[in-house]
């Protein structure tokens, strides 16, 4: 499954990992950035979606603040 997905992380994260779990299941295919390293990316997602919290997913044009698989998979059907 080709998507544009960006999933927004930090290495210690337990959420983080589950979010990249379940979207390797999915077999989504997706870019990491973790924001401790790219503090310019951090700054980025906060303007789009308020919340300082990893993980954040962008898919496509849209958001999805936190690990919530029901968000993940509606957003992803919406760019198929």
């Amino acid at each position: 499954m080709d998507k544009k997905v960006t999933i927004y992380s930090k290495e210690i994260c337990y959420y983080c990992t589950m979010a990249k779990k379940y979207l390797d299941k999915q077999g989504v295919d997706y870019k990491v950035v973790n924001v401790s390293k790219h503090p310019e990316e951090m700054e980025k997602m906060i303007k789009a979606t308020g919340y300082k919290g990893v993980p954040q997913l962008e898919i496509g044009e849209e958001w999805v603040v936190g690990y919530n698989p029901k968000q993940i998979m509606k957003k992803l059907k919406s760019i198929e």
